[in-house]
C-alpha cells in the first residue's frame, strides 16, 4: 500500500515588503551567459527608462533602486508564491507529495495570510492538483 507524505512551512517576514515562493516539481533553470552586455546597456539606458516611467503618461514614482536587471529564470511546471506590500505577513504553507512507486500523492499549496494591518497581497499558482 503506497504512502501519503505531507508536510508544512511557516514563513514569517518583519519587513515592509516581502515574497515566498515554494516548487512542487523540478525546476529547469535559465541564465543569460554574457551579464556583462546587459550591464552595459542598463548603464546606458537607465536615465531613458526612469523617464518613460515616471513621464507625463506614466507616473509610477520608480526610482533609480527599483531597477531590477534580472539575467535568468528558473522554470517548473508547479509552483505558488505570494508577495506582500505595506507591512509585515506571515505565510503558511502546506505541501503534500509523492513519488511514483514508494507513494501516492499530489502537489498542492495553499497559502493563508494571517498578518495583521492594511496592505497589499498578492497569490497565485501552478496547477492545483497533479499525480505525480
Amino acid at each position: 500500500m503506497p504512502i501519503q507524505l505531507g508536510g508544512s512551512l511557516q514563513y514569517t517576514c518583519s519587513t515592509e515588503s516581502g515574497a515566498v515562493l515554494v516548487l512542487g516539481d523540478d525546476a529547469d533553470q535559465f541564465n543569460a551567459l554574457n551579464i556583462g552586455y546587459f550591464r552595459k546597456i542598463m548603464s546606458e539606458q537607465y536615465c531613458t527608462w526612469l523617464n518613460k516611467a515616471n513621464g507625463e503618461e506614466n507616473s509610477y514614482g520608480i526610482k533609480l533602486h527599483d531597477l531590477i536587471l534580472v539575467t535568468g529564470c528558473d522554470k517548473t511546471s508547479l509552483w505558488a508564491n505570494a508577495v506582500f506590500k505595506d507591512g509585515s505577513s506571515e505565510f503558511s504553507i502546506s505541501v503534500n507529495a509523492g513519488a511514483p512507486g514508494i507513494a501516492n500523492g499530489s502537489f498542492s499549496a495553499a497559502i493563508k495570510d494571517s498578518g495583521t494591518g492594511r496592505r497589499m497581497i498578492r497569490k497565485n499558482w501552478g496547477p492545483s492538483t497533479r499525480q505525480v
